[in-house]
């Protein structure tokens, strides 16, 4: 073999897969951008749902706490500090949604 430089001639057909390679850049990094926004607004919805699940299990023993101290009023103070106390566990949660929401689109999360 010589010694010679090898010479590429741009064909139309070698312009057009060019041209072909770097639009399907661009579009897989466009869908490259779209999956990750669909990656964090799943992940978000799925803390969102989790969250939402661990308050009304505590709601729900507030709830039945409550419903005692109607049947045992000898044992009600008792029974109300209880439920103050779960209360307090249930406001943490609310504040983790609030964050979680905050500067979002509220809308995207309603079901």
């Amino acid at each position: 073999m010589s010694n010679r430089k090898r010479i590429k001639l741009y064909t139309k057909e070698t312009v057009a897969n060019t041209e072909v390679r770097e639009c399907s850049k661009y579009i897989i990094e466009a869908f490259n951008a779209y999956r990750e926004e669909l990656d964090d607004l799943h992940d978000r919805h799925e803390r969102l749902v989790k969250i939402s699940r661990d308050i009304t299990i505590k709601s729900k023993r507030i709830i039945f706490l409550l419903h005692r101290v109607l049947i045992n009023s000898d044992r009600s103070v008792a029974i109300l500090g209880e439920a103050e106390t779960a209360l307090k566990e249930v406001i943490p949660l609310l504040r983790r949604i609030s964050e979680e929401l905050e500067g979002r689109d509220l809308h995207r999360h309603h079901r």
